[in-house]
């Protein structure tokens, strides 16, 4: 019996540990009105590496890619770019919080409503990436 008990906790260890070590990769976009963006991440063990910002503009077909890293907490990412951050931030922006939802991630964003013609934050949609649908 006592054995078995401790074979359980190895098992239990071992496969902590696998789950633990686990990572996934995540890719994101939004065909805006001036430009595409693409956000795509690496997640594991609720730390963000290898992460990229990526915006492909309509007009003159340049690309700009804008590299980040963070944390997960719950559904909530905590991002933080080397420099400026590839977008316009909402006005008084200390901490850049996504939210992470099961297809959907959601940039806190500021811009012009072309509705109203006002400014305002806004939470910009994004759409997991299509090639990673394909597969």
């Amino acid at each position: 019996m006592r054995r078995l008990y401790w074979v359980a906790i190895g098992f239990f260890m071992a496969t902590a540990d696998f789950a633990a070590t686990s990572s996934k990769n995540f890719c994101f976009e939004n065909a805006g009105l001036k430009a595409k963006q693409k956000v795509t991440f690496n997640l594991a063990n609720n730390q963000i590496s290898n992460g990229k910002f990526i915006t492909e503009n309509y007009e003159d077909d340049t690309k700009k890619i804008t590299g980040f890293s963070g944390s997960k907490t719950g559904t909530v990412l905590i991002v933080t770019f080397g420099k400026k951050a590839p977008y316009t931030l909402p006005p008084k922006t200390d901490v850049i919080i996504w939210k992470l939802e099961k297809n959907t991630l959601k940039i806190k964003t500021y811009g012009k409503n072309y509705e109203t013609g006002k400014y305002s934050a806004y939470d910009m949609p994004m759409t997991v990436c299509e090639e990673a649908t394909e597969k």
